[in-house]
């Protein structure tokens, strides 16, 4: 009999049709969207291809170990699937546990890893002698923070004459990155950092640039840029503190590869690097436009807190400038804003200290002082003067800082289950601005210490936030932001 034909469907796919929606976590209460389209997703995932060079022979086993709302767990799954590989899914009750991460690595033969550096770092600190034990090991990508001449050593010692270490870069404006080629020669004794993060990926490029977006020269530090495929669409609703980051392209007309494929805009970055002759990205920090500060490990954008101060005051307030300071070893930021000419408050401290207790932002990044201003200073190009803002005096008699005051619920929790597993217990006295590892605490005693959160508050978190939030009171606002109550 003859077969009848089955007529194919239509290929309706479009490159430039939106593929998701990544929510990077941003500082404040609410998290930023950005929306990915095909295309981008496919610029980096075809580069990491052509770069891992897997086979028959030397099988692509990939391991899923981060926390899925997390970007990197989406690179960690397509660049599996999309290279005909197979990805092992960490559950969610071993993410961050390094001892649990080594021994799968170990009995599932596993021989791609991505993670950052100070996860990496986590990992050779706690279960080196397993990954030593783990021949199929031969690619570890890294992404996502310095990699430190402590981290190259560790790797040496593991003794591993197969495992290639690749340097990458992501941004939260671009798809699973925007390089490539980033590998590390770590078993050479002495290596010059900061490292490179590879080259730009095909069809990506890198600018740097000054304030004024002009091309600076080969090995002159200004900020990134990202023009190319892996730009994504931009962010979901963006807010003051975010839609300038996808600006049009100055440079695009230059290429023709760019402007035929519709390529025209940038993401800024706020990274600070440099190229080298042969083109390669040197990352060195955040740029001198940018403002994000890191308050005990917390990375804050201090524009979220000046646009919620704002907000919240209910056409109060014209300004709002945050800045951090520091009170002996404690860190804590000041506001100093100024009112509206209409309308000032009869009371204006009480005022600011209502505005400051009901600020809608995470505690972490409440101001520990407000104070108000007739007017902001204004530097010579008549922009607010940041740097003399912060040099202002400040009565820090009247700022509560974290160690100055009483333990919330939680804190007083949390301090119990850490007297129980320091070994100076009985004669350490705790207050929230407490380091865990100034205190008696070791990477192995954080281990038994994310056991010990697990059985007492029924959450399960990944060491490295805990290595991240190692202070009393950020690791209680941690335990929080997962449901828990003392």
């Amino acid at each position: 009999p003859t077969r009848k034909r089955i007529q194919r469907a239509p290929n309706l796919a479009d490159g430039n049709s939106a593929a998701a929606i990544l929510f990077t976590g941003g500082s404040a209460s609410e998290p930023k969207g950005v929306l990915i389209n095909h295309a981008s997703m496919i610029a980096q995932l075809e580069a990491s291809s052509m770069q891992y060079n897997f086979s028959d022979e030397r099988p692509l086993i990939a391991l899923q170990h981060s926390d899925h709302s997390i970007g990197l767990s989406l690179t960690q799954a397509f660049d599996a699937l999309c290279n005909g590989g197979s990805l092992v899914i960490l559950s969610a009750d071993k993410q961050g546990d390094p001892i649990e991460i080594a021994k799968t690595v170990r009995e599932e033969n596993i021989s791609y890893t991505l993670a950052t550096p100070s996860e990496y770092q986590s990992w050779l600190s706690i279960a080196a002698g397993q990954l030593q034990k783990c021949p199929h090991w031969t690619l570890a990508a890294m992404a996502g923070g310095e990699v430190s001449h402590k981290l190259l050593q560790s790797f040496r010692s593991l003794e591993s004459a197969s495992l290639q270490l690749l340097n990458l870069y992501i941004s939260p404006g671009t798809c699973f990155g925007s390089t490539w080629q980033g590998r590390i020669e770590y078993r050479k004794s002495v290596l010059e950092l900061p490292l490179a993060a590879g080259y730009p990926s095909p069809n990506q490029a890198i600018y740097i640039v000054d304030t004024k977006l002009r091309p600076l020269p080969i090995g002159v530090p200004g900020e990134v840029i990202i023009g190319g495929a892996g730009v994504t669409s931009g962010y979901v609703n963006p807010d003051a503190a975010t839609k300038g980051k996808f600006i049009e392209s100055p440079f695009s007309h230059l290429d023709t590869n760019f402007t035929t494929n519709k390529w025209t805009s940038v993401y800024r970055t706020g990274d600070y690097g440099y190229l080298r002759k042969d083109g390669s990205l040197v990352l060195v920090g955040r740029s001198n436009s940018d403002t994000h500060v890191n308050v005990r490990g917390f990375q804050v954008e201090p524009a979220e807190i000046e646009n919620a101060l704002v907000e919240a005051a209910g056409g109060l307030l014209a300004d709002a400038v945050v800045t951090l300071r520091e009170h002996g070893e404690d860190q804590f930021l000041a506001a100093h804003v100024v009112f509206t000419s209409q309308v000032i408050p009869s009371d204006s401290e009480e005022f600011l200290d209502n505005l400051r207790m009901r600020l809608p932002v995470p505690e972490y990044m409440v101001p520990s002082a407000i104070v108000p201003l007739a007017k902001l200073p204004l530097n010579a190009h008549s922009e607010v003067d940041r740097l003399a803002i912060h040099q202002l005096p400040i009565d820090e008699s009247n700022v509560v800082t974290w160690s100055s005051r009483e333990m919330t619920p939680m804190e007083a929790s949390l301090a119990e289950v850490w007297q129980g597993i320091l070994p100076a217990s009985g004669s350490l006295t705790l207050t929230p601005s407490s380091d865990f590892f100034k205190v008696g605490g070791t990477s192995l005693l954080i281990v038994i210490l994310q056991r010990a959160i697990k059985m007492q508050y029924k959450v399960a978190l990944p060491v490295i936030e805990f290595v991240t939030a190692k202070r009393l009171a950020d690791m209680a606002l941690l335990i929080e932001s997962k449901g828990a109550h003392a």
